[in-house]
């Protein structure tokens, strides 16, 4: 399923239009670029009963933010497996795709913003797809994943 992912993830930027860059580097050598590596992190909501992911490019941001925190659960790999209905090997905003029942919702750290590329990285676990922040929103809005955008 992982490959299908990316199979559908091309697709869509190919059906909008969207300039991207796929890459073949190894990740520990991405921080060498100009360009972060987003980290997402997948957390149950217990006040609403949903989920969101959390995007940003520190692996969970979220640690410290009071009130907010003590609602939310983190979502382990065999829960992500689970809710996407198939075995997630990276978790991305790319794999939103596979959300079809809309059950996540996209919160993003604004500070991503201010970098004109960003890279996430792929299921096939050996790419990663560099695009500019404003499509990496504009995709999100495509797929019907409207982001929040909130402050680090």
């Amino acid at each position: 399923m992982k490959i299908m992912t990316d199979k559908k993830l091309f697709s869509i930027l190919k059906k909008i239009k969207m300039n991207y860059a796929k890459q073949h580097i190894q990740t520990d050598r991405a921080a060498d670029d100009n360009w972060p590596l987003l980290k997402s992190s997948l957390f149950y909501n217990k006040s609403d009963e949903n989920y969101c992911m959390y995007i940003s490019m520190q692996a969970i941001w979220l640690v410290g933010k009071g009130r907010q925190q003590q609602e939310l659960i983190f979502c382990e790999k065999d829960q992500i497996d689970e809710l996407f209905e198939s075995k997630i090997n990276k978790l991305t905003p790319f794999v939103l795709i596979e959300d079809t029942k809309k059950q996540v919702k996209p919160i993003i750290d604004n500070q991503l913003m201010k970098y004109e590329l960003v890279g996430i990285k792929l299921q096939n676990e050996k790419s990663i797809l560099i695009i500019s922040s404003s499509d990496l929103l504009i995709f999100l809005r495509y797929i019907d994943h409207s982001p929040k955008m909130v402050e680090s």
